[in-house]
C-alpha cells in the first residue's frame, strides 16, 4: 500500500504548478514515503493464544458488569499488559478517576450526540516521536503516520485517562467537542474494535477532525474495516482533499 501511495503523491506532483502551495509539503510527504519503503521495521512479539484469551475475557466483563471505576482499570491494565507485551513493553494503568455515575452516564445520547467510552493512552506513548510504537503494536494500520520521524504532530500531547465519542459511522465530517490527538484516535479506534467489532469511522466515508496536524493544517482520520488507519487533509488552496496512508 505503500508502494502505492509513493506512485500517487508522484503523479500528484507532476501535475501542480512549481509554485503551488502544496507542493513543499507533498514533497515532504514522498520523502518518507520513500524511506519507509526502503526498510521494514515493524517486527513484533507475537501474543499466546493464553494471552488472546485474558483479554477477551477482561472485555467480556466490561460489556456484562456495572461499570465501577475499579472494573474499568482492571481491564485496561489487562489489554495494557497485552499490548506492552506485543512490543516488549510494560505500561501501567492508573486507577479510573471517573465515579461509577459518570462512567454510566458516558454511555447516554445527549443532545443528539454520540454516546462516550472512557479509554486510556500511557504517557510513553502519546508524542509524535514515541507514535511509531503504536505502528508496531497495531500493524493493521500500515500508515506512515506511525512511522518513525513522520510529519503529523500533536497539538498537545494528552495522555492517561480521556473519553471519546463511539462513533463508528455518520457526518461526513465529524468534530469531537474535545479534540483528539492522533495518538488518542489510534487506541480509541482500536479499543472499539476489541469492545464493538468495529472501528471508530469504519462504516461509510466519515472522518473525525483531530488536534493533530501536517505542516500546520488540522488533519482528520478515519479507520477502513481492515484496521487501516487513513489520516486526510484540505488543501492549502482549497477544492482538494488529501488522503495520507
Amino acid at each position: 500500500m505503500a508502494v502505492e501511495l509513493e506512485k500517487f503523491i508522484k503523479d500528484q506532483l507532476e501535475n501542480l504548478p512549481q509554485n503551488h502551495p502544496d507542493r513543499e509539503y507533498l514533497s515532504g510527504l514522498l520523502a518518507d514515503t520513500e524511506s519507509y519503503n526502503a526498510g521494514d521495521d515493524r517486527d513484533v512479539i507475537l501474543l499466546t493464544d493464553i494471552d488472546q484469551k485474558e483479554v477477551r475475557q477482561a472485555v467480556k466483563e466490561y460489556k456484562s458488569k456495572p461499570h465501577t471505576p475499579e472494573l474499568v482499570t482492571q481491564v485496561f491494565q489487562t489489554i495494557w499488559s497485552k499490548r506492552g507485551k506485543f512490543v516488549g513493553k510494560t505500561y501501567e494503568v492508573s486507577p479510573c478517576p471517573y465515579t461509577q455515575e459518570g462512567l454510566t452516564n458516558l454511555k447516554k445520547k445527549v443532545r443528539g450526540r454520540f454516546s462516550r467510552r472512557v479509554g486510556y493512552l500511557p504517557a510513553e506513548l502519546a508524542t509524535q516521536q514515541r507514535r511509531h510504537i503504536l505502528g508496531k503494536m497495531f500493524p493493521q494500520m500500515k500508515s506512515l503516520s506511525v512511522q518513525k520521524n513522520n510529519p503529523i504532530t500533536n497539538d498537545k500531547n494528552p495522555s492517561g485517562w480521556f473519553d471519546y465519542e463511539t462513533k463508528i459511522g455518520g457526518p461526513y465530517f465529524h468534530t469531537d467537542e474535545r479534540l483528539l490527538s492522533l495518538n488518542q484516535y489510534i487506541v480509541a479506534g482500536y479499543d472499539s474494535k476489541l469492545i464493538t467489532g468495529r472501528y471508530l469511522d469504519e462504516k461509510e466515508l466519515t472522518w473525525t477532525r483531530l488536534g493533530s496536524r501536517v505542516q500546520g493544517i488540522v488533519v482528520s482520520a478515519r479507520f477502513y474495516r481492515s484496521g487501516c488507519l487513513a489520516i486526510g487533509w484540505p488543501s492549502k488552496c482549497g477544492g482538494g482533499f488529501y488522503e495520507y496512508l
